[in-house]
């Protein structure tokens, strides 16, 4: 069993904290299944253009108390985004929403921990 560190970029499914089972390869590790989760919802946003404006809306999300890991593409920039059980989702989904309305960076669900109603 393993405990995810991060908040993934390119695989969904999982996020932060979560508890998976990996099998051993000669390559490398290979992920079976999650056995407990974490509680933390992954999103990801994409920034062809990693200026001012998106600064803006990622300090909000980090005043709610989301967090951030960068990758740097050929194209842009990606950030895989941690939001723990305690931040409202609501909130910080819209704030994703406002962001991608003004054509300031796109985002996608990588996976909801939170319950919604």
């Amino acid at each position: 069993m393993y405990v995810l560190l991060n908040s993934p970029f390119f695989y969904r499914g999982v996020s932060y904290l979560d508890v998976v089972e990996a099998r051993v390869q000669e390559d490398g590790l290979y992920f079976s299944q999650v056995i407990d989760r974490g509680k933390h919802s992954t999103y990801r946003i994409y920034c062809r253009i990693d200026g001012d404006d998106a600064m803006t809306y990622r300090t909000y999300l980090v005043t709610l108390g989301c967090t951030f890991e960068r990758a740097d593409l050929a194209e842009g920039v990606l950030y895989s985004v941690d939001i723990p059980p305690e931040v409202d989702i609501h909130e910080a989904y819209g704030v994703m929403a406002r962001a991608q309305a003004e054509n300031v960076f796109v985002f996608e669900e990588g996976f909801l921990a939170h319950e919604v109603d």
